[in-house]
């Protein structure tokens, strides 16, 4: 993941399922994918849905689920459930600030205490098998702290994770504040494992900017890889050749996704 900035699609709810996922790859796809969010609750409890929330396509070496809770024992047993899947890893969402997400203290609301957090991150770790990563998405935090950040993160490095992504804005700010990523490269320059970083990435130039001025290991994208599936295979094409032009048939395209909705 260190040797070229890696390109992930971000876990979005009723958006990164299992057919955003393969039209994504049809066009030449990304380095990492992310589930949309599963529910501890309902995968614990057998939900009918939940079969749709764990499927693998494109590509499950390059698949991580994402879990959200607000029970570290049903997040760990959730996790653990998932041992036998052949997928490259598990994330712990705290980071959504959804308020039907937070008021139920999952998402961001983990952020508020370091301890409980260290402890859900460490035993998630040590039930899911060594092959597998084990990550954690955050924000910035309820307000902007750096020193409260740095010490959240550390706590979860700690822990043993395999990397961190930081969505660089606090609890209540929307998409039109835009996203802080000198907190990307804070955490970067402090901790030891990998970091991704998280918003406002939606054209060629404000990618690039982002990879040199911040040098994440990692850049997460959301909303304009559903807009654009091709969005990755073009951002790497721009990298081998900055006059790369793409046209893609929106038609043929939009008659693919229905056959993956279909399909999935």
């Amino acid at each position: 993941m260190c040797k070229n900035t890696a390109l992930w699609l971000a876990p979005m709810a009723e958006l990164s399922h299992a057919g955003v996922r393969s039209l994504i790859d049809t066009f030449g796809g990304c380095d990492c994918y992310f589930s949309e969010m599963i529910s501890v609750n309902a995968l614990l409890s057998g939900s009918v849905f939940e079969k749709y929330y764990v499927q693998t396509e494109p590509d499950a070496t390059r698949l991580i689920l994402q879990l959200v809770g607000n029970d570290s024992e049903k997040i760990i047993r959730a996790a653990a459930k998932l041992n036998d899947l052949p997928i490259a890893g598990i994330d712990i969402n705290m980071g959504c600030a959804a308020p039907d997400i937070a008021r139920f203290g999952s998402g961001i609301s983990w952020m508020k205490d370091i301890d409980k957090a260290r402890a859900l991150v460490g035993g998630v770790r040590n039930a899911v098998k060594s092959d597998k990563t084990v990550s954690v998405k955050i924000r910035i935090g309820y307000e902007e702290d750096p020193d409260y950040l740095l010490s959240f993160a550390r706590a979860l490095e700690s822990e043993g994770i395999s990397f961190i992504t930081l969505h660089p804005r606090v609890k209540n700010e929307k998409l039109k504040r835009s996203s802080r990523w000198k907190y990307v490269a804070l955490l970067k320059q402090e901790l030891h494992v990998p970091v991704a970083g998280n918003g406002d990435v939606t054209t060629w130039e404000n990618y690039s900017y982002k990879k040199m001025q911040y040098t994440p290991d990692a850049i997460m994208i959301g909303r304009k890889a559903v807009r654009a599936p091709w969005f990755f295979a073009y951002l790497r094409a721009r990298e081998k050749d900055l006059t790369y032009k793409l046209t893609v048939n929106l038609y043929e395209t939009a008659l693919k996704f229905h056959d993956y909705l279909e399909q999935y």
